[in-house]
């Protein structure tokens, strides 16, 4: 008997699936995600989750709010 999470498009269920959405980079990032995804055989959806995983850890030594930069040095950005 097959569980109430189960979906028959696979044997996962639908909570570990994820949820789709879409994300909008500047061009050059983007192409940046993609060569190395293409270089570690492995999907975008995979790395931009692993690199969210790895950088989640070290947020909360980052400042919040109006002390962020918005410079043209690779550094964080702030929302207009």
């Amino acid at each position: 008997m097959r569980r109430a999470a189960e979906t028959t498009t696979g044997t996962r269920p639908a909570r570990e699936r994820g949820q789709k959405m879409s994300l909008y980079l500047p061009g050059d990032v983007l192409a940046d995600i993609r060569a190395e995804a293409r270089r570690q055989q492995r999907s975008i959806s995979w790395l931009v989750r692993n690199a969210w995983r790895l950088a989640r850890r070290g947020m909360d030594t980052l400042p919040s709010g109006p002390q962020w930069a918005d410079k043209d040095d690779g550094g964080p950005l702030t929302n207009p």
